[in-house]
């Protein structure tokens, strides 16, 4: 069985695969391993709702945050796109409310307006 599955994978010629081997086809593709140079791990959406103060609630970097987004947006559902440090507040419509960049060392987070 052994020489059958060699004869397959590294010997054969394959017709669909440009008449390359199955097995030299499997190595040039790109394959994701285990903590992969340049990939954030910290990315993520979080659905919420504007409070009555104007704020939003996350959690990041085992801290609880309020991001004050501003009274105006109060009750309105929203989504906070989270890519590394960078927030993103969108109402659900897809209009971007604000933006921010995380710094822990501040015990509030100034909220950038969408240009």
């Amino acid at each position: 069985m052994d020489a059958v599955v060699d004869y397959y994978n590294e010997r054969r010629p394959h017709r669909a695969r440009g008449r390359i081997t199955p097995a030299t086809a499997y190595v040039a593709r790109d394959k994701a391993t285990p903590g992969m140079a340049g990939v954030d791990p910290h990315f993520r959406i979080r659905h919420d709702k504007v409070d009555y103060a104007g704020k939003v609630s996350l959690r990041f970097g085992n801290k609880m945050l309020h991001l004050g987004v501003g009274r105006p947006w109060r009750g309105t559902r929203v989504r906070l796109y989270i890519a590394g440090d960078d927030i993103r507040v969108v109402s659900e419509d897809g209009e971007l409310i604000a933006q921010t960049t995380i710094d822990l060392s501040k015990g509030y987070q100034k909220m950038r307006k969408p240009q």
